[in-house]
């Protein structure tokens, strides 16, 4: 199994952090343990935060929460929720294929899926307020705005004292390490637990590779976002053992390819961010896997018809 004090987050978890902190006790031990300055001595059960890139980590519920907007506001007469947002893949599945990545994109989807499915005339009101679930994702939230909620949960002050000991925490002596992980190559940070860049999706994204009992198990972040239409079957790939790139990567599509190759020539277990976890061969996955890596093997996902965002 994966180390409990390994945990991937993004730096958008400040709230929850936040909120976390306040139903704990005060916290009264050490921030560094006096055994040794560095990771690898950790007190059991401590836990190690890994930024490793990036904000969409938590983005990915927005465009939910958009999409089950999208299907209220429809309200199908005869398909299910279910069958409305199968048709929206497909539709996405073309509009990206078209126009790529993005807001712009996905309000297209949304307006095209909308016109397939209703009779009904697209008036500007329903265009403007069919946009609208699309831009809230952009709107997002300020810190500002996650302390004013929490401060309707629990008293001011208590919110205050726990940013305070956040803040604190992250600036004591010993708290944070910066890895160069370019220039120095991959780092132990604990046995076991080696983190080493990426050189796909964008600057500065690392993996990190967990020793288990059964292999390498690799955190690939966004190197890889879907392993059915990246890996099994790679979208409009011919050649034998090419992968396809997500389409959303700051590097060249050859490196993003070739960061996508080393992941799978490494590694016995793969997890990437927004898919399940795999079991790889000679660099070929053979298996999927659910929520425990290494874990029981599930039967490899239905082929789908189209490639998420």
């Amino acid at each position: 199994m994966l180390p409990p004090q390994v945990l991937c987050l993004s730096a958008l978890a400040a709230k929850k952090l936040i909120a976390d902190r306040l139903r704990q006790p005060p916290y009264t031990e050490s921030v560094t343990s006096s055994a040794s300055p560095t990771l690898g001595r950790l007190p059991a059960g401590q836990t190690l935060l890994l930024d490793a890139d990036d904000t969409l980590w938590e983005n990915n519920i927005y465009f939910e929460r958009a999409i089950a907007s999208f299907i209220s506001y429809l309200n199908h007469r005869e398909f299910t929720p279910k069958q409305v947002r199968g048709h929206l893949n497909q539709v996405e599945h073309a509009t990206i294929a078209a126009n790529g990545y993005g807001l712009k994109s996905f309000h297209q989807s949304l307006i095209r899926c909308f016109e397939q499915l209703t009779d009904a005339p697209l008036t500007s009101e329903k265009h403007d307020r069919i946009v609208s679930f699309a831009d809230a994702i952009a709107a997002g939230k300020s810190f500002a705005q996650i302390v004013r909620e929490l401060t309707k949960k629990f008293p001011a002050d208590m919110v205050d004292q726990a940013i305070k000991h956040l803040i604190d925490r992250l600036h004591a002596k010993g708290a944070l390490r910066f890895l160069d992980l370019e220039i120095s190559g991959p780092v132990e940070l604990m046995p076991g637990v080696f983190c080493e860049a990426a050189g796909a999706h964008t600057e500065g994204s690392m993996n990190i590779h967990v020793h288990t009992a059964e292999g390498v198990a690799t955190i690939c972040g966004d190197v890889l976002y879907d392993l059915n239409d990246q890996l099994v079957e790679p979208f409009r790939q011919n050649n034998d053992g090419e992968p396809q790139t997500t389409g959303n990567h700051g590097m060249s599509k050859r490196a993003e390819k070739a960061a996508i190759k080393k992941v799978l020539a490494n590694a016995r277990f793969i997890l990437p961010v927004h898919d399940r976890p795999a079991k790889v061969e000679s660099g070929a996955v053979v298996a999927r896997l659910q929520d425990s890596v290494p874990g029981p093997i599930v039967q490899t996902l239905p082929k789908r018809n189209w490639f998420p965002a």
